[in-house]
């Protein structure tokens, strides 16, 4: 539930911050770890920082919502949660780096886990044995 909770607040934090402070995000080129996200952000990102944050901002609430589920989605939206934090490492200290490599590996994990299911990915739902 964890997982769900911060893929939530990272949702309304972002649309927030891109429909109020857009171009607060082109700071992340100061810290970015790899060249091509440098470029990435000084150019089409920077044109175009609401739009593409809102997206970002949409998806990051859709993994949230379907982690914190019980829909057969779960496990897919754990996979983009990996997906999603493994493509910000490269932000570095802006995505608070390695944090999102370690936060990718658990989900990873956590997709491989033997028996996994919808219930897997939620953490303290009452009823429920957790292994």
């Amino acid at each position: 539930m964890l997982l769900a909770i911060v893929f939530l607040i990272a949702a309304i934090a972002n649309l927030y911050i891109a429909l109020k402070h857009p171009r607060s995000y082109t700071n992340f080129a100061d810290v970015a770890a790899l060249p091509a996200y440098e470029t990435f952000i000084r150019g089409y990102f920077s044109r175009h920082v609401t739009a593409l944050v809102s997206i970002i901002a949409i998806c990051q609430l859709l993994i949230g919502i379907f982690i914190a589920s019980r829909f057969p989605l779960s496990k897919l939206a754990v996979a983009g949660a990996a997906v999603f934090l493994l493509a910000i490492a490269p932000l570095g200290t802006g995505a608070a780096f390695p944090s999102s490599v370690f936060a990718a590996i658990a989900c990873i994990i956590l997709l491989f886990k033997k028996h996994a299911g919808p219930d897997t990915f939620i953490i303290g739902r009452p009823g429920r044995a957790h292994s």
